[in-house]
This record gives structure tokens, sequence and C-alpha cells, in this order.
């Protein structure tokens, strides 16, 4: 079996997952040749729309080379149209592994009518190119069972595929949820919504009991304009708010260290599918409080009580947020012991041994 790889370099989890997953089925003894992409590095639609051009001209020329390739295998739409447009003349099948959306924005009514367009083109283009890629692919992987919906008009095979996580990476010391360190980590991203993060911890740090809390912003190296953007305007959030000494920012801390010393991890994101960040809170054992609609059905209701707040409004959630951190700790240990039996920490050996069982039966 012969699979060729596209998947985007710096792109966190994904970029792990996806890591993970080639090491795994070579050492499987798959045929396995692998092709980063760069991802765009600016928010320019101008910019945006040369890494499309660019992206997709280096992913047929490495399918041109390549002409024995039984199955193309790839998590960014750019390279799967690549494939699509090839797959008649050299008859590979196609798996789509979908790790979220990847859509620009909707343009915004305060913009010019220049940018307005050209971001309107931006994203027309691209969900003209997801699309195909969803319609022609033979299949798709789905890191979150709650998607399947999503996709039910597709002709593809449609699979769970959860998420792995490698323990041997981590190291775990005796947890006493001792510590009153806030936990956000990932890359800088508008989407993180980090700024929305800082607003409501300065107004927790105000409640009862909860004064000497610090937030730690942990993050990748980074690579990217809209990276540097975004820290500069964190960096000015804490300026603003006087939480110089009572917010950290961490550029590529210790994953064992970090874990270890908070008592929570938050995520303010509303597109989580099901982060690496979540199951690596899960496997330290720290409540993982988020925002994200698409991770409710993977957590039993008595958590989800305690650690999702689906409310907008910036006074509930002000108060959610102050209860769940107030949470006696035998209450918070149980509630975490609740979430990890249901959401099974699985390792990355099990889910490429599924990759392979649906490959051969792709192939027959």
């Amino acid at each position: 079996m012969n699979l060729l790889i596209f998947y985007e370099k710096f792109r966190g989890g994904e970029t792990i997952a996806t890591a993970e997953i080639i090491a795994n089925l070579q050492k499987k003894c798959v045929n396995v040749l692998e092709k980063q992409l760069s991802p765009p590095t600016s928010s320019s639609s101008y910019s945006y729309l040369y890494w499309l051009a660019s992206s997709l001209s280096s992913s047929f020329l490495l399918l041109l080379k390549n002409p024995t390739t039984d199955i193309v295998y790839t998590t960014t739409f750019t390279a799967g149209l690549a494939a699509v447009i090839l797959r008649p003349i050299f008859h590979f099948k196609i798996i789509f592994h979908y790790h979220g959306n990847r859509i620009p924005k909707k343009a915004s009514r305060k913009l010019n009518i220049k940018t307005r367009l050209t971001q309107k083109a931006k994203r027309s283009i691209c969900l003209i190119m997801q699309n195909m890629l969803i319609s022609r692919s033979n299949l798709i992987f789905l890191p979150n069972a709650n998607l399947i919906a999503k996709f039910q008009k597709t002709k593809a095979k449609v699979v769970f595929l959860s998420n792995g996580i490698n323990k041997k990476k981590y190291k775990l010391v005796v947890n006493t949820f001792s510590s009153k360190n806030i936990l956000c980590i990932g890359r800088l991203d508008s989407g993180k919504n980090i700024l929305s993060l800082i607003s409501i911890f300065s107004k927790i740090k105000k409640k009862a009991g909860l004064e000497k809390i610090k937030l730690i912003i942990a993050y990748l190296p980074l690579r990217h304009a809209q990276e540097f953007e975004e820290k500069q305007k964190i960096i000015n959030k804490i300026s603003k708010l006087n939480l110089e000494k009572d917010v950290e920012m961490k550029e590529n801390a210790s994953t064992n260290s970090l874990y270890n010393n908070a008592s929570i991890v938050i995520s303010f994101s509303k597109e989580e599918v099901l982060p690496l960040t979540l199951l690596e809170a899960l496997l330290f054992n720290k409540p993982f409080y988020f925002r994200s609609k698409k991770l409710t059905k993977l957590f039993p209701k008595n958590y989800l009580d305690n650690y999702y707040c689906k409310s907008n409004n910036q006074n509930v959630l002000l108060e959610h947020m102050a209860m769940a951190l107030n949470i006696p700790k035998f209450e918070k240990q149980k509630l975490v012991a609740d979430a990890k039996n249901q959401i099974h920490l699985n390792s990355w050996q099990r889910i490429s041994k599924k990759i392979i069982t649906e490959c051969n039966l792709l192939l027959k």
C-alpha cells in the first residue's frame, strides 16, 4: 500500500496528530510519503489567494511525480482538490481527514467595499474547493462523532476517528489541585478568543477566594504575521487592564510543567472539534473548561453543568466560570474521572491500526 499524506505544518495539535499517525503507519510497514504544506502566513486577501495557488501547484507536482500512489490522504482542501482533479488519470483513492473548519470568515460590514469584495471572493473560492473535496472523497475521517450529521449528504464513507495521545511523552506528578493557575494553551489565533478570556479573567479576580488566581497563556513559537499581531493585541489588553502581574505569557514552555502546575485548562474557542489540549488536560487529571458546542456530546451531563458555558452574556459567563473555579477538590476529581470514563484516551498505535483497516477496505 502506497500512501501519499498531505498536511500543514505549524498547525498545533493537527500537525502533531498527523506526524504521530505517519510514524505509527511506518512502524507497521506501510509505505508512506509525506508532504508538509505551508499554511497561510497573512490575513491579506491577495497573500491568501497566492497561498492557495502555491499550495495547489506544489500538490499537483508531487502527485504527478508519484503515479503509483494508491491512496492520497489529506488534511487540507488544497491538496485534496489537486487529488480530485488528477484522480481520473491515476485512479487513486482519496481520504479527507477533517480537523475543523478552515474557511475564512465572512467579511465584516465595517470593512471598505474593496476589502469586503476580496474577502468574499476568498471565502467563496475556499468553500468551492472544500465542497468539491468533500463530495468527491472516497473516505472522510472525523475526530468527533457529533460531526457525522454535517457530512450526511456526501457519497463518501464517513468514519469517526478519534484523536489519540502519546502517553509516553508526558510525565505526571501527584495531582493536588493546590495551584491557582488557569492554563490557556495553543496557537495564538484570533479564533481562540483569548482577548475575551482576558476580559473575563480581569473580573474573576475580583471574586471572593479568587484574588490570587493567575492566567497562563502558553503558545507555540510564532511563525506568521497574524500570530505576531495577535500577540501584540494580547499584550495591549493585559496592559490596558493592569494585569501584568496576573497574566503570564509563555512561548514553547514545557508541556509537563504547564499542565502539572495548572488547576484548570480553559478554551474559549467556539470551533474546537476534539483538541489535543482536551486530551492532555484529562491525561493530567485537570478539568477542561470549554465553550465549543461541538464538544458537548462527548461529556456526561454533570461535567457539562460545571465546565461548559454556551451563553455569550458576559455576566452569565463570569458567574459560571467563577463557580467552576471554586469547585471543591473532591468534586473536581470526580468530574474529571467521569469525563475520562466517557472520552477514551486512545493511543496513536490503536488509531493507526484503524486507519490501516479502513485503507485496506477502500482498496478492495
